[in-house]
């Protein structure tokens, strides 16, 4: 029996923090994902490539999705009921479409994790890197006696998505401001220079 079930009703998407991809357009829309996190995006997916009516008017065409999803042990990992429809994406949209699993930890039956599973965690040296390919992020010079340094790239449209465990939540952006407080940015994506407009967290 498989219970993997987090929707979100059509008003979260027309209002909320959801409704704000719907007031922006972006060329680049980053997920991240921790444990059954994943299935909030998976409708999202779902809508953005196999729309009865697209989700926003944000997710056109020209929209590229990336999807890292981190789990605690390859047991734990989506079922195939999910992961064959990031299969068909990959298939059908691959240049709008990468996604990336990985594992904390094997189980103790298993040696190596599952083939396209990656044994680590999503930290800043791996988001960087996945930032970096996808031109969110850029190197830049840092002169004859510096060593090069890693910037936003200010002309790229991007909003960043977290779901999952407070844990992954403050790693990746910080503490949950508190009621009335100003919206700030910290963990990684504060490190790399994400602003808060830019950062949703589910």
């Amino acid at each position: 029996m498989i219970f993997w079930i987090k929707r979100y009703l059509e008003e979260r998407y027309r209002t909320g923090s959801l409704g704000r991809l719907e007031r922006e357009e972006c060329d680049e829309i980053i997920m991240i994902g921790g444990g059954t996190g994943v299935t909030a995006f998976t409708q999202i997916l779902h809508e953005a490539f196999f729309p009865s009516r697209p989700v926003t008017t944000s997710v056109n065409a020209r929209t590229h999705f990336t999807l890292l999803h981190c789990h605690r042990t390859p047991s734990q990992l989506p079922p195939s009921e999910i992961t064959n429809d990031f299969a068909q994406y990959k298939e059908t949209d691959g240049h709008r479409f990468t996604e990336k699993a990985y594992v904390d930890d094997l189980d103790s039956d298993v040696d190596d994790p599952p083939r396209g599973v990656t044994h680590g965690l999503i930290d800043k040296k791996e988001l960087e890197k996945v930032l970096l390919q996808r031109g969110i992020l850029k190197r830049e010079s840092g002169g004859i006696w510096s060593t090069d340094k890693v910037v936003r790239n200010p002309e790229k449209k991007v909003k960043v998505l977290v779901c999952g465990p407070e844990g992954l939540n403050v790693s990746m952006a910080g503490p949950r401001p508190k009621p009335n407080a100003l919206p700030q940015i910290g963990g990684i994506l504060g490190e790399l220079g994400f602003e808060p407009s830019q950062i949703i967290r589910l």
